[in-house]
């Protein structure tokens, strides 16, 4: 591999030889051994036209048969050549006016290879005799071989074999003194035996490639060592066979003086640009739109701008001329010829006027520009070479060289740079100067090197190398020489001319890397060509069980696999190969070098490189991973095993972007939730929708109390979910959180258990203990009632009949009057026994309870109507309110005793000219209304208000008229207030009236499903269940079943699909507000498939809430008791 110094010496002479043939003043003519023309150049037909010779140059005639110059009798020359003889004829041309006579001359050489002819070399030339002259032709060939002589430092022309046919070149009679006359007049006799050894070499490769070749050598010259540059063409017949062979031989020290004289030149040039900027002659530049883009200070004193005024302005106006299109005549100028002069008048900065001579010159670049320099007509001479020779040199020979070249200082502070280092290092060239050349190499050079020490290495002609740092921090390399030398003013400064070599070394490094990467890796590479391994390392020798890696050279990878693979793997590289879809790594059977089998691991990979194609292999031993997965997918399948067979399922939360994400179920999971794994990862929020929405709130508040607590990591929650199929479950889910260093949560680990029969259990032994409990104190206040409450008239009646009986002394009217107390006495205790008998029959189910949908209002009107008598006596006024439209869902015989009993209490404690109202109003409880019977009497003490209702704290007193009560009445009443799911309170202030409460069922406790999806009827109607318990859910599948439902007896509410058969959504919405106000419940759209017109629509209709399944289930719960409650009042 040529060294760095090498490659920056070597030129760019593809074709070098072609083109010396192609121009040298000679007619060159070359054919083969049948005399058939293989190669002729273009100065040989100009000879031949010029001087009117007849030739047949064609190749299809051989010239030992016809004669190419048919009038000067050459054929038996040229049969000679055959025999190895060579001759030179001239040929007689034209004469020229001054009468001297155009000589032709022709030299003939043959060729031999192997002993053996092999063709030949026919040239011409001409050349001019004076009648006194000498006819010799030795001067003409003295003429030409100068010409070689002078631009050539050695150039031979050698048969294939190396034996010299030519020579030409400065060094050329040094180089052929040194054989002997005694050898054979080869190329390999001028050199020592190394250097013949690589010319024959590179000889070789020629005749194999049929290409040039350009190489490096060190010859011997004097006893001193000098470095050439050798480059060898060779010159083809029509058959592609090798004729000729040019050798060309450059001494490249040339190449570093001619540095030299440009680092010289340069160091000239920045003085004369510090000249220009420096000078007293205004001086700028502007580009072909007349704008200026370089204004020095004499130009600012002349014409009064700045160059930051100035530059970018338009200078016809800058400098004060008047004159219309004065820049397009001076362009047009300046197209027939690059420089003009051009002669104005100014006002000066004194006032004064003045005429300038302005001379404009076109500078062709790579974007052309124009110099102006303005002086006085006087000073016009004077000024105009110098600043030509300026402008041209500096701009053409510094800042378009695509080398490195700067100057600076014994400091190392910049002089000068020329665009390229100004590019590269991306200084601003009004900054340069303030820059320091040590500054931008890395600092650490320096501790080895010194700007004195890397001047002395480049005077020994040797390359340096310096690591710059750019201003983005990236490094690059540049080699070549840094030079001190004497400017203009005498003083020492140091001359840089360099290269960029950063890419060059990055290959190295990569190449050093990649070689260190495959020696070291413990994969095995290999690469393969033509089916055959033609490069490993160890680590892939070492793998298949070879101790020697060359052993795996010229093998087939496919001989590496066992043979129960070797048919997949074949197809498998079949594929790469032809770029088909295949995968690029694979797992197969392996045959190591001693016959055993190992699993391994290669992926393939292919690359193309110079037309052939590579496949590189890197292999692994993963016969341990086999034998670990073995274990794993075992102790996977017991634990799998395991997992599946419980009910309880596991789950896994894991942090993904800041939020916790499931990533794991059990399969378990669709046992108790009926979603499978797939639906709640997918669905990540799809846990938390199935949450029962009475648990909803407390579940995520425990959630997130754990998780923000910094010690606890652990929680046991028991909640209710609603699984698929529409039922409730109750679970218990124990978590565990998993947290890092600083206690924040990376996973939540959980098991969720299906607790639904334990549940049950608990409720159902709750209520037997509530039921036995109740019984207990029924008992217990029926023996209070029994010996307390009947004792007192039994012994009322004992007492007074006991007198009756035994005392004679009694008048008829104490005898009457004592008999009357023994009948009150009787009709308390009747009333008393008949209270006690209706409550015993509430307490034990034996009464008939019929509910059924009636009118509030008509009941109310009947106890009204039969207590009317009382009320009138006592001149009290009955008001009720109730609407008759409202319809509740009750027994109507219980309800009148209801009613009869709370309106006869009014009447009783109401004083004479009282009010007693009848009221009814929505309840809190969705399918209840509201009841209340207020008076303005004489109302209950807050204590005594507790014991209204209660059978072990009966409560009585007499009326405002002396009436008597039983005190079970409003006992009775509330029993059957409760039978009816109610409940009952009383309010009151005393003195100021009692109002008593109730609650109801309305007439309807149904809700109608509607939609044809049997599966969502199924799944809905459960939901509907669960979240409103004391609703039933009758299902229909269409719009035009669900009118005959509704008409018939219209339910609560209506949630019904939007696409239905025979009658829609929409079309359902719009019958059921044909109906009669008394008929026509609330509406709930739930759809999976609806647009945002269908919703539109649904909106003009008046319809609050529409759902798109699935639902979330709190938010639909909170929509259906939001509706109901509308349905009641009646909106």
């Amino acid at each position: 591999m040529a060294n760095l110094k090498d490659d920056i010496f070597q030129e760019n002479s593809d074709g070098f030889f072609l083109r010396l043939i192609e121009s040298v003043p000679l007619g060159i003519l070359i054919f083969n051994s049948e005399g058939r023309i293989t190669y002729l150049n273009n100065n040989f037909l100009e000879f031949c036209v010029y001087h009117k010779i007849e030739i047949n140059p064609s190749n299809t005639i051989s010239i030992f048969e016809e004669d190419l110059f048919s009038d000067n009798h050459l054929l038996e020359y040229f049969q000679r050549l055959r025999e190895g003889y060579s001759f030179e004829k001239e040929i007689e041309g034209l004469k020229t006016f001054s009468l001297r006579k155009i000589i032709i001359l022709i030299k003939a050489i043959p060729l031999f290879k192997d002993d053996k002819f092999d063709g030949g070399i026919l040239i011409l030339q001409d050349f001019k005799v004076g009648k006194e002259e000498d006819n010799s032709l030795n001067n003409i060939e003295t003429k030409w071989k100068e010409i070689l002589n002078s631009s050539l430092d050695l150039l031979l022309i050698t048969d294939d074999q190396g034996n010299i046919k030519f020579s030409f070149g400065k060094k050329s009679k040094k180089f052929m003194a040194k054989i002997s006359p005694f050898e054979q007049n080869n190329i390999s006799n001028l050199f020592s035996q190394e250097i013949s050894s690589l010319i024959k070499s590179k000889i070789n490769l020629i005749k194999e490639s049929l290409s040039s070749q350009k190489f490096n050598l060190i010859l011997t010259i004097n006893n001193r060592s000098h470095d050439y540059e050798c480059e060898i063409e060779p010159i083809l017949d029509d058959d592609k066979k090798i004729k000729l062979l040019f050798f060309r031989f450059n001494d490249i020290r040339s190449y570093i003086k001619a540095q030299k004289a440009l680092e010289l030149t340069i160091e000239e040039l920045s003085k004369h640009k510090s000249f220009l900027d420096k000078s007293t002659i205004p001086f700028f530049a502007v580009d072909m739109n007349g704008k200026v883009t370089y204004w020095n200070q004499a130009s600012q004193d002349l014409f009064g701008y700045s160059e930051a005024q100035a530059k970018g302005k338009f200078f016809v106006r800058l400098i004060g001329i008047t004159e219309t299109n004065y820049f397009d005549d001076i362009k047009r100028r300046l197209a027939k010829s690059k420089q003009i002069e051009s002669i104005f008048k100014i006002i000066s900065l004194t006032g004064k006027e003045e005429t300038l001579c302005a001379s404009f010159n076109l500078v062709d670049d790579l974007e052309p520009y124009i110099v102006i320099s303005c002086q006085s007509i006087a000073e016009k001479m004077q000024l105009e070479s110098k600043l030509k020779n300026v402008e041209n040199r500096f701009n053409n020979i510094i800042q378009h060289s695509g080398n490195i070249i700067f100057s600076v200082d014994l400091t190392g502070k910049f002089l000068a740079a020329n665009k390229a280092f100004l590019d590269l290092t991306e200084i601003a060239e009004e900054g340069l100067t303030q820059k320091n050349l040590i500054e931008l190499i890395e600092p650490e050079f320096f501790s080895h090197y010194s700007l004195e020490k890397l001047s002395s290495v480049s005077e020994t002609r040797k390359q340096i190398e310096i690591p710059l740092l750019l201003n983005n921090k990236r490094k690059i390399f540049l080699s070549g020489f840094l030079q001190k030398i004497i400017d203009t003013n005498d003083e020492e400064i140091y001359s840089g001319y360099f290269q960029d070599i950063t890419s060059t070394k990055e290959i190295i490094n990569e190449f050093n890397i990649l070689s260190s990467v495959v020696k070291s890796t413990r994969d095995g590479i290999s690469i393969e060509m033509d089916n055959k391994i033609i490069l490993v390392n160890d680590s892939f020798a070492n793998i298949f069980g070879y101790v020697r890696k060359e052993d795996l050279v010229g093998k087939s990878f496919v001989e590496m696999v066992a043979d129960e693979d070797v048919k997949r793997i074949s197809e498998y590289l079949h594929l790469i190969r032809r770029k088909m879809d295949a995968p690029d790594r694979f797992e197969f059977l392996g045959k190591r070098e001693d016959g055993s089998n190992t699993f391994y691991s290669t992926s393939v990979s292919e690359f193309e490189l110079e037309g052939r194609k590579y496949l590189v292999y890197i292999t692994r031993d993963i016969s341990e991973r086999k034998r670990s997965q073995q274990a794993l997918r075992e102790s996977e399948e017991k634990y799998r095993s395991l997992i599946e067979n419980i009910d309880d399922f596991f789950f896994t939360f894991a942090k993904i972007k800041d939020k916790l994400r499931p990533i794991f179920y059990t399969a378990s999971v669709q046992k108790i939730t009926g979603y499978t794994q797939a639906e709640l990862i997918s669905d990540q929020r799809l846990f938390f929708k199935i949450v029962h929405p009475d648990d909803v709130h407390p579940v995520k508040q425990k959630i997130k109390d754990l998780l923000k607590s910094r010690i606890k990591n652990s929680t046991e929650i028991e909640f209710r979910i609603i699984n698929k199929y529409g039922n409730i479950v109750w679970v218990r889910n124990k978590i565990n959180l998993i947290r890092d260093d600083f206690g924040e949560v990376k996973r939540l680990y959980g098991i969720v258990s299906d607790i639904s029969i334990r549940k049950k259990t608990e409720d159902d032994l709750k209520k037997s203990k509530e039921d036995l409990i109740k019984l207990n104190e029924t008992k217990d206040r029926f023996l209070s009632i029994v010996s307390h409450d009947l004792r007192t008239p039994f012994s009322s009646i004992l007492g007074f009949t006991e007198l009756l009986l035994n005392d004679d002394t009694l008048t008829d009217k104490e005898r009457s009057q004592y008999v009357k107390f023994i009948q009150e006495s009787s009709n308390s205790m009747l009333s008393l026994v008949n209270s006690l008998l209706d409550w015993n029959r509430l307490q034990s189910g034996r009464i008939r309870f019929e509910p059924a949908k009636t009118y509030a209002s008509s009941i109310i009107e009947s106890s009204i109507n039969s207590l009317a008598g009382a009320a009138l006596r006592k001149k009290i006024e009955i008001r009720s309110t109730v609407s008759k439209e409202i319809q509740i869902f009750v027994d109507e015989n219980l309800i009148l005793q209801v009613f009869n009993n709370l309106i006869s209490n009014s009447i009783k404690f109401t004083n004479t000219n009282g009010t007693i109202s009848i009221s009814v109003k929505p309840s809190q409880r969705l399918r209840f209304l509201e009841f209340s019977v207020q008076d303005d009497g004489v109302g209950i003490k807050a204590d005594d208000i507790k014991k209204l209702f209660s059978i072990d704290s009966k409560f009585t007193k007499d009326g405002t008229s002396g009436e008597k009560g039983s005190g079970m009445g409003l006992t009775i009443v509330s029993d059957i207030i409760q039978k009816h799911g109610g409940s009952i309170w009383a309010e009151s202030e005393p003195g100021k009236g009692s109002t008593f409460k109730f609650t109801l069922p309305i007439a309807s406790a149904v809700i109608l499903l509607v939609d044809d999806n049997k599966t969502d009827r199924l799944l809905y109607s459960k939901i509907l269940k669960n979240i409103t318990p004391d609703y039933s859910v009758d299902i229909v599948s269409n719009g035009k079943e669900a009118m005959q439902k509704i008409i018939k007896s219209p339910p609560a509410l209506v949630i019904t699909d939007h696409n239905m058969p025979e009658m829609n959504g929409i079309q359902l919405v719009q019958e059921i507000q044909k109906l009669g106000v008394k008929s026509k419940p609330p509406i709930i759209i739930l759809s999976g498939d609806i647009d945002r017109t269908a919703i539109h629509d649904y909106g003009l209709l008046g319809i609050d809430y529409i759902f798109q399944k699935p639902v979330n289930l709190a938010n639909f719960k909170q929509a259906v008791e939001r509706t109901i409650r509308k349905g009641l009042l009646g909106e």
